[in-house]
């Protein structure tokens, strides 16, 4: 989660410089900023696995309007309000206003807005990402079948070993092709939204 974050801000002030000053100050709207891609990160990832509203359950098929409906199995992210993502967008332009720095919130909606399009920033976004979550170490695996609203028949990986969670009798698919296809799609689809 954290270095999707990590990439996400470097790509916002890549995208609009203007911002920079807000990553570095040690006001309380950098703070809430971070807080705001760190949720992104979370909510991204989490949707880049099986979901049983979705209508088609191919790699391609993610689609994370449809799979943030599923409550059943994020519930976190929605119920406890320390996640709420409205909240914190509302908490940041107050913050930037009380800071005298609101002037910058055109620039983060431009830069977000910008990070995601396919043509231009997204693929050299995307493959930073895939290098720094590469350089990270083993990834977290995905569930791409899921059973009920919380078990999982199928796992996806990028390679052994596996995870602390994913037991060794579970099934596990190794495809570093398939893995970053969902996981990127799921960060683009979240940053569009």
């Amino acid at each position: 989660i954290h270095t999707v974050a990590m990439v996400l801000t470097e790509a916002l002030v890549l995208q609009q410089p203007e911002l920079l000053p807000l990553f570095h100050a040690t006001s309380k709207s950098g703070g809430i900023l971070m807080s705001i891609l760190h949720f992104m990160a979370h909510f991204a990832l989490t949707q880049a696995s099986d979901d049983e509203l979705l209508v088609n359950h191919t790699d391609h098929g993610i689609d994370v309007k449809v799979m943030s409906c599923a409550v059943s199995r994020k519930n976190d992210l929605y119920l406890n309000p320390r996640f709420g993502l409205n909240d914190l967008s509302h908490e940041l332009d107050s913050t930037l206003k009380n800071e005298g720095m609101n002037k910058l919130r055109p620039f983060l909606d431009r830069a977000l807005a910008g990070i995601s399009n396919k043509d231009e920033a997204w693929p050299p976004t995307s493959g930073k990402l895939m290098e720094r979550i590469m350089a990270e170490g083993p990834t977290p695996e995905l569930c791409i079948e899921q059973t009920d609203t919380t078990g999982c028949a199928l796992y996806l990986g990028t390679s052994e070993p596996r995870s602390s969670y994913v037991s060794p009798r579970e099934p596990l698919v190794v495809n570093r092709h398939r893995y970053f296809l969902r996981v990127l799609l799921a960060i683009q689809q979240t940053l569009d939204l």
